[in-house]
């Protein structure tokens, strides 16, 4: 089993309190990164559940982080117990909290992190905060990693943990004489300070009487730190630091001689007056190493962004990043990152604790933003706009992008990795700046495989990438595999647009996104120029086979709309007009996809697959000519030709003279024969007046049958025969009796 953290046994914190992060820790305590729900003031939090184990320990660390809080040091976390957090079975809480400055970005000491002179130049600092302890009385005597805090921001160093030995467990570096028994003195923190200086450089605490690994000049300096009699260890803990930076030849860890004063002029209790020089707090005035100022920037650079922290910016900017503040950045982001690509250009990067945090600062600057148009455009080509971003593919986040005294700027939402960043141009050049942002987010350059894809169903061929902004608002986008907007051919539409997914649960999400809020229902013939109302949904035929759905409606602004699905293909089309019978002609006679397309992909979803073997040898029968984009009729379609029989039917392409054509195979000649009778009615070659007949038929070839003729319901003349030869009956429908009738003398069949 792996190790279990103090955090893994207790969880729940102050009420009003939420943890960001964790700072470090072990099987004892760990230290926390918390914020305030109602400031937003940042907390370091300190779990210790051995705070239960002894009876009125923690009335005794009270007292003593009591005491320590009071003397107001610079340089020590001032943790208090926290008052209303109750442990197992109602004990006493265990969390010890202390406020931070606002902004503050704490980073644990860990075995790594920094480079050998910051490691030095962080100890230095603890170091001073020890030995000026160590000359008011009191010790620290259980220095832990994550006891040490440095804000990446300014390098200060910060030292928690006072108080709480020997109330946390058993410390993992305890000196000689306190695991003996003995009371720690400032000897103690001498050990103290060397052991984390050994974990840090080897990555594992120091065991006695070894050399450790150390380099061969530091294992004596060290060796003097950690020996057993504390009176042999040396003045205090900055002598220590200094001596191992003197054998590393890293050069002498100076303090700094200028006094803190009070504004106003007066000292403090941490003044030259009692103590003689400052402790030291920022590693900008306190320690000079390599001959020279180690300055912030280094010291954020060196403790750097973790990998787990890279993993959330773009790819392309990650060799180029480190830890900074706030300022340029929304609220309420737990770290913040400077980034760099190779050109130089920067942008800003603020990491959120979770997803609505995220989204809850990027709002706060569309709200602050004046004039932005939310939810339209496309930051590719036009500013002070807002909207989804890739447009490619299921979204990531959202982008705005606005230009303001002449600075070009873009702010954007990562929703996966819960970042919100920012990146400008002084120049107000908005295309490079886009497209330095494209490279960085992966937005892929026009046209994808996708897109190119869906552009070859289209028989528009004028296309390019929708603008993202006109997705806003639309479901199913996680599974939206390409967006195009198109020039309409012919006339009718003024745009027209053409979305594909990846499955058609995405699809019906898409479409009932845009349907639903119309307020479109069933009972109204979208396509019937006569119809009272523009305002209908219901199903679409492509030869008696429903393909999708189609909504219409009047739109506002005397834009009238159609939507509609061409649900093989996994395709949602949206056209606007001006006037709605011009809208509806084009939609008969331009709109896309590309039928013979669809129907292939119908036949390739229709389970069974069509065509099967009995369909095959149905279609062996079709002419030649007739046999295109074939399919499996509706079972409703074959029931209105055919009723009840058992039949193998197939439906196939409009030819010159039939809309649609439908060939029967029967297993059972009697079948066949009743089904149409024996004729004896007026001959349908002749095209008999109301185009009404039944009679025996022989052709050239030598085939035979009954041959009806008469009108449907719905205005389209039929022909309707028998091939007693082949077993076959076919029904065809068209506009036009003599066209019907030539194209069936010609090419009907079936051969």
């Amino acid at each position: 089993m792996g190790e279990t953290h103090a955090e893994d046994r207790v969880t729940g914190l102050p009420a009003g309190y939420e943890i960001v992060r964790r700072l470090g820790g072990d099987t004892a305590s760990t230290t926390l990164l918390a914020v305030h729900r109602d400031s937003a003031t940042p907390w370091i939090g300190v779990l210790a559940p051995q705070l239960y184990a002894a009876p009125g320990a923690r009335a005794a660390v009270r007292e003593r982080t009591d005491a320590v809080a009071v003397l107001g040091h610079p340089g020590v976390v001032p943790l208090r117990v926290a008052d209303d957090v109750a442990g197992p079975a109602g004990a006493d809480g265990c969390y010890l909290l202390a406020p931070l400055p606002a902004g503050a970005e704490p980073v644990a000491l860990a075995p790594g992190s920094s480079s050998l002179p910051v490691l030095l130049g962080v100890l230095a600092q603890v170091a001073d905060i020890l030995d000026a302890l160590h000359r008011r009385g009191i010790v620290h005597g259980d220095l832990r990693l994550h006891d040490v805090l440095v804000d990446a921001r300014t390098g200060q160093a910060h030292l928690a943990g006072l108080g709480l030995a020997p109330y946390r467990g058993a410390a993992p570096y305890p000196a000689p004489e306190v695991r003996n028994g003995f009371a720690a003195g400032p000897a103690a923190d001498v050990h103290g300070i060397a052991t984390l200086l050994v974990h840090c450089l080897t990555g594992r605490p120091p065991q006695p009487d070894a050399d450790n690994g150390l380099p061969p000049a530091l294992a004596p300096v060290m060796g003097r730190a950690l020996v057993a009699d504390p009176a042999q260890r040396g003045p205090g803990c900055r002598a220590i630091v200094d001596a191992a930076a003197a054998a590393l030849g890293v050069g002498p860890a100076a303090a700094s001689g200028r006094p803190v004063r009070r504004r106003h002029g007066s000292r403090g209790r941490w003044g030259r007056r009692r103590w003689g020089w400052t402790i030291g707090i920022a590693l900008g005035m306190v320690v000079v190493l390599v001959a020279g100022l180690l300055g912030v920037p280094r010291l954020i650079a060196a403790l750097g962004p973790t990998a787990a922290d890279l993993a959330r910016v773009p790819a392309a900017v990650r060799s180029g990043c480190s830890l900074a503040g706030s300022a340029g950045l929304p609220a309420g982001s737990s770290r913040q990152l400077s980034c760099r690509d190779g050109s130089g250009q920067e942008l800003l990067v603020g990491l959120y604790g979770d997803a609505a945090a995220a989204e809850s600062a990027y709002r706060s600057v569309v709200t602050a933003t004046p004039g932005l148009r939310t939810g339209s455009g496309d930051c590719a080509s036009t500013t002070g706009v807002e909207h989804l971003y890739p447009g490619v593919g299921a979204p990531v986040g959202r982008v705005l992008c606005t230009t303001d005294a002449g600075n070009a700027r873009m702010v954007w939402l990562d929703r996966g990795a819960r970042t919100v960043a920012t990146a400008s141009q002084p120049n107000g050049d908005t295309t490079t700046l886009y497209r330095t942002w494209a490279g960085w987010v992966g937005i892929p350059a026009y046209p994808t495989p996708a897109e190119s894809a869906l552009k070859a169903q289209l028989y528009e061929t004028d296309c390019h990438r929708a603008p993202p902004g006109t997705l806003d608002g639309m479901d199913g986008l996680d599974g939206l595999v390409a967006a195009l907007e198109c020039a309409p051919l012919g006339k009718g539409a003024s745009s027209v647009r053409y979305l594909r997914f990846s499955d058609a649960e995405h699809l019906g999400r898409g479409y009932r996104s845009q349907s639903v809020p119309t307020g479109a229902g069933p009972g109204v013939n979208c396509l019937d120029p006569k119809a009272p109302t523009f305002l209908g949904e219901e199903p679409w035929y492509l030869r008696g086979v429903s393909f999708g759905r189609l909504t219409c409606t009047p739109g506002t602004g005397n834009a009238p709309t159609v939507m509609w699905t061409g649900d093989p293909l996994l395709m949602l089309g949206i056209a606007t007009g001006t006037d709605r019978t011009a809208l509806v002609n084009w939609f008969l006679g331009y709109s896309s996809p590309d039928y013979h397309q669809m129907i292939t992909a119908y036949d390739q979803r229709s389970q069974p697959v069509f065509p099967t073997s009995d369909e095959s040898k149905v279609l062996a029968h079709v002419p030649t000519a007739t046999r295109q984009d074939c399919l499996r009729p509706s079972p409703q379609q074959v029931t209105g030709n055919v009723g009840t029989a058992t039949v193998i039917g197939v439906s196939c392409a409009p030819a010159k003279g039939a809309d649609n054509v439908l060939y029967y195979g029967y297993a059972d000649p009697a079948t066949l024969t009743a089904t149409l009778g024996a004729g004896g009615g007026a001959d349908c070659t002749a095209n008999p007046p109301g185009f009404s007949g039944t009679a025996r038929y022989t052709r050239p070839g030598g085939a035979t049958g009954v041959l009806n003729c008469g009108i449907a319901s719905n205005g389209k003349y039929i022909l309707d025969w028998s091939d007693e030869r082949s077993q076959i009956r076919v029904v065809a429908y068209g506009t036009d009796p003599a066209e019907l009738l030539a194209w069936w003398q010609t090419a009907g069949g079936p051969s």
